[in-house]
């Protein structure tokens, strides 16, 4: 399967699609003549120089399937997460070809953890309350000591 540039917002990965070689039709979104990335081709140079599976590993694994009942109405599925709370994918890549996408780049993590592709999942670090509040929007205080460090600070 292949994917184009047109499938990303992220300019990071628009960047990185600018220094592909070969041009083709996208799977993906169904752009023709655009420039391409092989992922049925594991080896491919580009995915190797670009890192993008890397970069992809790296990102799942701030997810997790946990079933803490404080985080219901958190949980998604990973590509529902990723199409609707990022600005990763274009809007012309649905659901269920970013999960189609993710199985084709990560084919070892998927089969390792089939769950965290095809199950609900939740962002990591609202488990990790202390972390929450250390690096969250309030960074552990209250709203009024958050609205005084906005305007005084």
């Amino acid at each position: 399967m292949k994917c184009c540039i047109e499938c990303f917002k992220d300019r990071e990965i628009r960047d990185r699609f600018k220094s592909f070689n070969e041009k083709g039709n996208c799977d993906f979104c169904g752009a023709h003549n655009k420039k391409v990335l092989d992922l049925d081709a594991r080896n491919s140079q580009e995915i190797n120089d670009q890192n993008l599976a890397i970069d992809f590993e790296n990102l799942i694994e701030q997810f997790t399937n946990d079933s803490n009942t404080n985080f219901v109405n958190k949980r998604h599925m990973l590509s529902d997460y990723l199409e609707k709370h990022t600005s990763i994918f274009s809007d012309s890549v649905s659901s269920e070809k970013i999960l189609q996408f993710l199985k084709c780049l990560l084919p070892q993590q998927y089969n390792e953890n089939p769950d965290i592709f095809d199950q609900p999942v939740i962002p990591a670090y609202l488990l990790n309350k202390d972390k929450l509040e250390r690096e969250g929007i309030f960074y552990g205080k209250t709203w009024k000591d958050f609205k005084h460090d906005i305007q005084w600070m």
